[in-house]
């Protein structure tokens, strides 16, 4: 993806965290170490709250005309 706007910018950041929250929630439920679930949620829920924020900023910063 080329990144070529402040809104663009914003998608690719909203769509990376959500990959990421995806990926943290997977490795969480595969893992069989305690400490590593625990992380991977931290992670998971860090990202997802990340994707939150960006798109309430979105909104903010770019409203729909």
């Amino acid at each position: 993806m080329q990144v070529e706007t402040l809104k663009d910018d914003l998608n690719w950041t909203r769509e990376f965290h959500q990959h990421l929250a995806s990926c943290s929630r997977h490795y969480a439920s595969q893992n069989e170490s305690a400490r590593a679930k625990h992380l991977f949620g931290y992670l998971a829920d860090h990202d997802q709250k990340l994707v939150k924020v960006l798109g309430g900023f979105k909104k903010r910063l770019l409203p729909m005309p």
